[in-house]
């Protein structure tokens, strides 16, 4: 017995062996060893059995895998899944990744245009509704719903930091997960990238995460082109609530004996051509003011 388990028969192996030796009394059996210990008890036969060899193959001790992706590309992206310890990690053949066992794992990911982070879920597991198991999720209120580190199928609020993470990396009050999110980069912005987030935790089995996206309200700033000018007025922008956009300048409408001074909303606010204005969490249709040249 290995570990107290009785192993199993490899036929091909059986085979294979036999083959070589030119004898049918070779027999191969295998076992997986299930734990971490270092030291496996292994019993062979009794004072009645008979062994030719005794070959013992072992794995790389104390490794968990983990497979990690999104619900949909088109809402956001993973960017990358790394030990932030700098632990050697291994590439699987199915696309996922292999940590030392309580090594700490990062994941770093970003939201598109018109979605924004909805959770993580847990595929493997679910909820008392039959959905998959959400063991991080994003709250209106600004908290964080996360598992507990000793109920992974209950979910505690956690409030945000006053560095403006969410969770406790160690000591006291530590949590499952740590989150982050900041303004994307230079380069994620380049390629369309919202939104930049980091997951923080230690990886102690196998996991098999998932994050999923929830769309995001957007809204349009629109020109234009009044009664009396002719032409086409400027695009329309397409915008999400806190995005920055310019007034352009104007080079399609034209007013016989006028220029363009200015743009107003219906309530007559004023947006002078050139100013960076923040979006509000609405449409905004801009009309043409034109003053007669000098």
């Amino acid at each position: 017995t290995f570990d107290g388990a009785v192993p199993t028969l490899d036929e091909a192996r059986t085979a294979e062996e036999r083959a070589k030796a030119g004898s049918d009394k070779i027999y191969v059996y295998t076992h997986t060893i299930q734990g971490t210990a270092s030291r496996v008890p292994i019993v062979i036969g009794d004072d009645y059995s008979y062994y030719q060899w005794l070959e013992v193959s072992v794995l790389k001790a104390n490794l968990v895998n983990l497979h990690v992706q999104t619900d949909d590309k088109v809402r956001g992206v993973l960017a990358k899944v790394e030990s932030v310890s700098g632990n050697e990690v291994v590439k699987l053949e199915d696309g996922g990744l292999s940590f030392h066992q309580g090594d700490r794992v990062r994941m770093t990911f970003n939201r598109k245009f018109g979605y924004e982070f909805d959770k993580i879920v847990d595929p493997d597991k679910t909820d008392q509704q039959g959905d998959p198991l959400a063991v991080l999720k994003m709250n209106d209120d600004g908290t964080v719903d996360m598992v507990g580190l000793d109920d992974v199928w209950t979910t505690t609020p956690v409030a945000r930091n006053e560095d403006g993470t969410w969770g406790v990396a160690s000591g006291e009050g530590k949590t499952v997960f740590v989150l982050s999110e900041t303004s994307p980069t230079a380069a994620e912005q380049s390629d369309s990238l919202r939104t930049h987030y980091e997951v923080e935790f230690d990886i102690t089995n196998h996991r098999n995460l998932e994050i999923q996206f929830k769309e995001k309200s957007t809204y349009y700033v629109t020109y234009n082109g009044g009664k009396l000018a002719q032409g086409a007025p400027p695009e329309a922008e397409w915008v999400e609530a806190g995005d920055k956009f310019t007034i352009p300048q104007n080079h399609t409408l034209y007013y016989d004996g006028n220029t363009l001074d200015h743009w107003e909303d219906r309530a007559g606010n004023r947006y002078e051509i050139g100013d960076a204005c923040e979006a509000k969490a609405e449409d905004l249709r801009l009309y043409p003011v034109f003053l007669p040249n000098k």
